[in-house]
């Protein structure tokens, strides 16, 4: 059966994904269990958890995300049935795109149901330690990030960027705009929307000076991004690399405009 996730599926949820060396937002996870808690399905027999999906709807973009099956379960056909479900879903609340990421293992499953890969998204993580020391540049408002996010989408995402905007910090260099989320043990740049290389680089180089030495800093960068060399230089590691794969109605969408996205590739 499946049905809406309810607040004892988390951890179930939370155990697997570990085993998997997944990173899930604290603040995610609070939304899951909060405000977004039509957005997850989970699957049962006979009273036991088999694995949860989540479906996240935007204006016009959705997004699947966070699929697990547990490990006795899998290669048993419960991963395309919560795939499907939440696809469903957010095709019944009128998503013109929905969107996901895929790994090498998933990618044949969404080619089935006609996603195509739009783009590379590779994972760069900044160990823990010293950062230097860096003057901030620009003030800037929640208000230029929601603007920057709506040319690149095409649509109104403030609600989801306002709850990620609680404890981070912004950043803005000319045209390059990004935001530094902070979590108990680890830092999110994004979602960062790109400028100049120029700028890109300084942005960065505000955002390393800036972040908590203690904790690690991650970015799920696209491929095709000017500041991808620079991270190298600046102590980056990259760790992975998925597919970024949409279905719909995409061409409004300028990825172009776009280094990175507001998670970790979950959620948008």
């Amino acid at each position: 059966m499946i049905r809406a996730a309810k607040k004892s599926d988390w951890p179930h949820f939370m155990a697997y994904a570990a085993a998997e060396g997944w990173r899930v937002p604290q603040l995610e996870l609070q939304l899951f269990q909060g405000p977004w808690a039509d957005h997850a399905l989970a699957q049962e027999t006979g009273g036991s958890f088999c694995g949860l999906v989540s479906a996240v709807p935007h204006h016009k973009c959705g997004w699947i995300g966070n699929l697990i099956v547990a490990p006795r379960l899998r290669g048993r056909g419960y991963g395309r049935r919560l795939f499907v479900a939440a696809l469903e879903q957010l095709t019944g609340r009128g998503m013109t795109s929905i969107w996901l990421t895929a790994s090498e293992q998933g990618q044949p499953l969404y080619q089935q149901y006609g996603f195509e890969v739009v783009e590379q998204i590779e994972r760069w993580i900044l160990p823990i330690g010293r950062r230097m020391a860096f003057r901030s540049g620009a003030d800037v408002s929640l208000a230029q990030l929601l603007e920057a996010d709506r040319a690149a989408w095409g649509e109104d995402r403030s609600p989801f960027l306002r709850q990620l905007a609680g404890d981070g910090q912004l950043f803005c260099c000319e045209d390059a705009i990004t935001l530094l989320q902070s979590e108990k043990n680890l830092q999110l740049i994004g979602p960062w929307y790109s400028g100049s290389e120029a700028a890109q680089g300084q942005l960065l180089a505000e955002v390393v000076a800036a972040a908590d030495p203690g904790r690690e800093v991650v970015v799920d960068l696209f491929s095709c991004s000017s500041v991808r060399p620079r991270l190298a230089a600046a102590g980056f590691v990259r760790c992975g690399r998925n597919q970024l794969m949409a279905r719909g109605e995409t061409s409004a969408i300028q990825l172009q405009r776009m280094s990175s996205l507001a998670s970790l590739g979950s959620v948008g």
